[in-house]
């Protein structure tokens, strides 16, 4: 029989997810990179949802992920869900345009969740069809965040389910990854008795008479405003 106490005892915090758009393929990819990176138990999608264990700063968080494409298939969520995350393409207007509806058929459930807008599919902005600035346009005017995110790219899958953690869950601390725990472990063992500055030590002393001028390359992007040019250096800076 399942216990509800049993799930608090196990977990600090307990949420749900809904994500939904034309773009299954991309949201599910949007679950897969984040489950592969920080989650303890992810075994991979069953029937377009999972449950995956994390842990964010000190607390132990498990989530409910699961994926709709077709609006008809919402009044079979029963679950009383957290927040929704609305996914577009960039390179699919259909899939942008559609959002009016996606979020009108989730308010007819519950209007008052918690909601973002995710655009996906920057690693190929130079084919975009919708423009960056459409997007936080739309946003905006819903009232409601949203995001620009490369599906392959782990740190901005990161930040985004920081933010929902943080501003919408209220849960601080960074979102830790799934292997930092035993590596952590490891190294700290290894260490054991050793000279903590020995690592310092040795690499001043490896530089020691070395030039330490470093060499300035200067790189200049060109392109019409909103081509992409930012992205570029924000996903290198990352």
């Amino acid at each position: 029989m399942f216990s509800f106490k049993k799930m608090l005892d196990e977990f600090d915090v307990s949420k749900s997810i809904l994500i939904v758009g034309e773009e299954i393929k991309k949201m599910e990819e949007i679950i897969e990179k984040f489950g592969e990176k920080f989650s303890e138990d992810y075994k991979g999608l069953i029937n377009h949802g999972t449950e995956m264990k994390i842990k964010v700063g000190k607390k132990k968080v498990k989530l409910f992920l699961q994926v709709v494409s077709k609006k008809e298939n919402l009044k079979n969520e029963r679950i009383k869900y957290s927040a929704v995350i609305f996914v577009c393409d960039i390179t699919d207007r259909n899939s942008f345009e559609e959002l009016e509806s996606w979020i009108q058929n989730v308010e007819n459930m519950r209007k008052s969740l918690p909601k973002i807008i995710v655009g996906t599919n920057m690693e190929n902005f130079l084919k975009g069809v919708v423009d960056e600035d459409e997007v936080e346009v739309f946003a905006k005017q819903k009232n409601v965040p949203s995001y620009l995110i490369d599906t392959n790219n782990a740190p901005l899958i990161e930040k985004l389910f920081t933010y929902i953690l943080s501003n919408v869950f209220g849960i601080e601390g960074s979102i830790q990854n799934k292997d930092s725990s035993s590596n952590y472990k490891a190294t700290t063992k290894s260490k054991k008795g050793e000279d903590k500055h020995s690592n310092y030590k040795a690499t001043s002393k490896s530089k020691k008479g070395e030039d330490k001028q470093a060499e300035l390359i200067e790189v200049i992007l060109l392109g019409e405003k909103n081509s992409g040019t930012n992205n570029i250096i924000t996903t290198y800076l990352e």
